[in-house]
């Protein structure tokens, strides 16, 4: 119930001195221990899990003109590349083929009246492929097997792909021309790709999230600008003036790699499930009890955003200055008389 956080960032100045610096963090998944669940005897799961993290860049700045025109810069890159990996559950050729025998009854929906009361089962709990809708029959046929055990749940090790990618660039000039003025001016861009592949390759969906992580399925792309600049005056030793303005042009896109197919409609044949706009294509969603999710459950996706924020500040401060000063030194003055008295 309460609000975000405020964050103030400062951009460091350039001075009369050359500086600067470099950094460099690295962490390997060799040199990590393995995910509890990881089965490397899987297809999918040969080789120890990938997580590959790089954050390096620096610094530079100094003075254009000694005392009068600085300038400072800084680059950052960050990058993660990764191998998601987790156990789902998927059906098994069994059940893949109809066939419920010692596992659940399965009872006919034809049978019985309107509230299903008094429905028989199926003959051996075996359900009849003339029974099969062709929307399921495909589905089924998207779905991998089981990779890994022989039971009806946790028996489908995924591991797919995730790259992400950011790198900020900044850069910032201070000028003083006079005891009296002091300008700046500064930019910085982020430039940040992210990528992450579906558990369920051409069955999409799998876990909560999508892909690997908290990652979605598909490519997206962030780009984000910010600027400002700003300037103080002293246009008499009691009177200051000062304005500063700034901007944030931020653009975000993500598409998955169903985007633009309609697999319901086309490929299932399920009426109502796409319409006649792009970003109402792709694959729905089927979420069964007991079994990882088919299809895009991303269910924001695609998302395209364009967020503008501009802001300006001005202020004009007046002191009395010297009369104020000399003022309260008479006031400490009296008041140390009147005590010594």
């Amino acid at each position: 119930m309460s609000g975000g956080a405020a964050v103030s960032v400062i951009t460091k100045s350039g001075t009369n001195a050359y500086r600067g610096v470099a950094f460099l963090y690295h962490s390997n998944h060799k040199w990590g221990a393995k995910n509890l669940f990881f089965n490397p005897n899987t297809p999918a799961g040969s080789g120890i899990p990938q997580r590959i993290d790089n954050q390096f860049g620096g610094t530079f700045g100094g003075a254009i003109r000694k005392d009068k025109l600085f300038f400072f810069t800084s680059w950052e890159e960050t990058t993660t590349a990764e191998r998601g990996n987790g156990l789902l559950s998927v059906p098994t050729a069994q059940v893949k083929s109809g066939n419920f025998a010692g596992l659940t009854t399965v009872y006919d929906p034809a049978t019985g009246n309107n509230l299903g009361q008094n429905r028989m089962p199926f003959p051996d709990n075996v359900i009849p492929q003339a029974r099969w809708s062709s929307a399921a029959r495909t589905i089924q046929d998207l779905v991998p097997l089981p990779n890994t055990g022989s039971g009806q749940t946790n028996n489908y090790f995924a591991s797919v792909p995730y790259y992400f990618k950011r790198n900020l660039v900044d850069g910032k000039l201070n000028w003083t021309p006079n005891s009296k003025v002091n300008a700046f001016g500064k930019y910085s861009v982020m430039l940040s790709p992210v990528s992450g592949a579906a558990p369920l390759g051409r069955a999409l969906g799998g876990y909560p999230g999508g892909a690997a992580g908290a990652a979605g399925i598909g490519t997206g792309n962030n780009h984000t600008d910010v600027f400002g600049g700003g300037v103080s005056y002293t246009i008499t030793p009691t009177l200051l003036f000062d304005a500063n303005f700034g901007g944030t042009l931020m653009h975000h896109d993500t598409t998955g790699p169903d985007y633009g197919t309609n697999i319901g409609l086309d490929l299932l044949k399920i009426p109502g499930t796409n319409g006649p706009d792009p970003r109402q294509s792709g694959f729905p969603v089927f979420n069964i009890s007991g079994y990882a999710s088919v299809g895009n459950v991303n269910t924001w996706s695609p998302v395209v955003r364009n967020d503008r924020v501009y802001t300006y500040v001005a202020n004009l401060a007046w002191s009395r200055g010297a009369h104020n000063l000399r003022a309260g030194l008479d006031m400490i003055q009296a008041s140390d008389e009147s005590l010594a008295a």
